[in-house]
This record gives C-alpha cells, structure tokens and sequence, in this order.
C-alpha cells in the first residue's frame, strides 16, 4: 500500500485530490472528487485556540492520507475540542463524500491522554484496520503513541487493550512521532524526533501487532540515533529493513540523511547517507547498498558544481525562489516521481521521470 504524507492549512482537515488517470486534462483539479475536486470538513466545534502555532489557525488540520483497498481515503490530523487537540480521522469515499460507515458520519476524534494529542501520520494493514502514529503528551512532555481502529472506525480494543499506547523513547524530554509503516510481519514501525533537550535523535519503534513494544527489535523495541538527526518518514522494504528519510545538522547547515536498520534494529553497514541540501526541492535515490544511485539525476557535472540543478544521484528543484520545503513523495502508476510539499506562494508538487 502507497501511504503518502502531507501538510493542511485550511481551517478543518482538508484533501485535495488532483486530477485521476481516468482524465486527459493532466494536471487540473478532479471534479467527480468533492466540490469541485476538493473537500473540507470540520472535525469539532470552532474554539478559538492560540496554542501550538504549528497548528496554524489554532483549529485543526490534516497530516497525512492513506487509501484502503476499498478506495476510501482515510485523512489524520488533530483538532482542537475547545480544552485540548485530540487525534482526528475522517474517512471518504472515492468521490469525495464523507463516508458515514465510519466512525460518527465519517470521523473520529480521540483523546489519548490527557493533553495534546496530535495524529501525525496513518497506515491502513491488509485487514483495513487503521493505524495512526501521534504524538501524546503526558502533561511535562511528549510521547510517541500509536492509536489503531477497526475498519468500521472503533478503537481497536485487541491493540494494547484500549486501541492506543504510548512510549518514552528515554532521552528525558520530547519525543514526536512522525511517520508510520507496517512491516511483512505486520508489525508497526514509528519514526520520528526525540531530544535530550540539547541534541536532536532520530527515534525508530517497533510494536508487535498487539500493541506491546518488539524486544527483537533493538533489546527493548526503541533506538535512538545520535548527532543532531532528526527522522520524518519511514518505509520498509520487502525484507523487513526499516529505512528512515530525515535531516541532520551541524548546527549551521543541515543535510538530507537516509538510515537504514537490520530487521533486529541495528545500523545497516551500508545503509546511511547524507547529501547536501537547501531551500530547493531535494530528490535522492539510493541504491540497494545505501550508496547514491548515480544512474538517477545529473551525472555531468563535478561535485564543485552540484550546488543547483542537480547531480549523480540527486537532483535539487526551485519552486518559488525563496524556501521550498518538500515533505511528501510518491510514486504514481507509470513509476514516476511525485514530491510535494511547500513553497513561498503555497503548495507545491514536482514530478520527475523515473529513469
């Protein structure tokens, strides 16, 4: 299943569907999708809230979408209730209705402490259970949590007895969850940021499917990466490898880093890379070894050249000539390459040729 990652910023969770295969006009809104070719939909009652500006009219917004075998399209995100943000989801149906089989007329809201809980990224498994990674905290600081529902939108009571769970990665103060993959096993792999308030992890988890933290996984089921790394997606390949896209910084400039991890959680001998970035767009592909795939991108130029345009392995893309951040990417049906993310004047998506 294609999961893809992504950032709303319209007062309630928000989805834009572009333009569907079935359509010769590449490119333009799809107007069989909602009205036309987008929806909102407001999750909670409107309470003013001027807490966690992240949030950005102090509302709710969407993080991430998924799509079941069914078609539907299940958004996460949070909402603010009037007292805390709780996770929400919202699922649709293929046209764009809210899909009124799902929890209360299409969407559910919970709360998994009691604090702030934010729903940050969602995979759906191969019994359409949904499953959400979010960040909790615990009324000092934040967890990683992780919260699954049936296919019919209840808490899924057979996951950690509740349907939700949460985890201190250790380092003594925030840990945000990011992203979110299931494994072959079906097991559930969270990535994401923990801090020690002076340096930045990139944190990985695995849960078994019943909700307990995996002690295959790492001793304990939880790492931390050290030196200024944070992770914001994840993936796993077909082996159970889990790999982790993030950045890593000296403090001055920042990198774009790739780690990957042994099934049992250890570094991979060959599995980390890092290429410089900027505020452009930044494409990377790497090889089954983790070294850069020189096949992909610009293979003319000398290194003392690859600062724009592109180079072996990479290709760096400017979309408005000020600070584009690309946070989500994908692969579309003929494998070509969708990256998508923010610019100075909005949104913004590229889509590059595979080969």
């Amino acid at each position: 299943m294609r999961r893809t990652s992504i950032v709303g910023s319209v007062v309630g969770l928000a989805l834009v569907l572009a333009a569907s295969a079935a359509r010769s006009d590449g490119g333009y809104l799809d107007r069989t999708f909602g009205t036309p070719g987008r929806v909102t939909t407001a999750i909670a009652p409107k309470v003013p809230s001027t807490s966690y500006g992240e949030w950005r009219d102090g509302y709710e917004d969407g993080m991430a979408v998924a799509t079941d075998a069914a078609g539907r399209l299940v958004v996460v995100g949070a909402s603010f209730t009037g007292v805390n943000y709780d996770v929400a989801v919202a699922r649709y149906l293929p046209d764009g209705r809210l899909d009124t089989s799902f929890g209360s007329s299409g969407t559910r809201l919970t709360a998994i402490g009691t604090s702030n809980d934010f729903g940050m990224d969602v995979a759906i498994d191969t019994l359409g259970r949904i499953v959400v990674a979010a960040s909790s905290h615990n009324g000092t600081n934040f967890d990683f949590a992780v919260v699954r529902y049936t296919a019919n939108g209840n808490l899924d009571t057979s996951f950690s007895g509740d349907g939700k769970t949460t985890v201190a990665i250790g380092l003594s103060t925030n840990d945000h969850a990011r992203a979110v993959a299931l494994d072959p096993a079906g097991r559930i792999v969270v990535a994401g940021t923990a801090s020690n308030g002076v340096t930045s992890y990139a944190a990985l988890t695995r849960f078994t499917a019943s909700g307990a933290l995996d002690t295959s996984f790492s001793g304990d089921g939880k790492l931390a990466e050290p030196g200024n790394v944070s992770a914001y997606d994840v993936v796993v390949d077909s082996t159970g490898r889990p790999i982790v896209a993030g950045a890593y910084s000296n403090g001055q400039n920042a990198w774009a880093s790739v780690l990957r991890y042994t099934v049992a959680g250890a570094p991979d001998v060959g599995g980390t890379s890092y290429s410089g970035a900027n505020a452009d767009f930044l494409l990377l592909r790497y090889g089954a070894a983790g070294g850069l795939d020189t096949t992909f991108g610009d293979n003319l130029h000398s290194v003392g050249e690859c600062v724009t345009g592109g180079c072996a392995g990479w290709v760096t893309t400017p979309m408005s000539g000020g600070k584009d951040i690309a946070v989500a990417l994908t692969l579309d049906g003929s494998g070509r390459i969708l990256l998508a993310g923010g610019a100075v004047r909005g949104f913004a998506i590229a889509r590059y040729l595979a080969d």
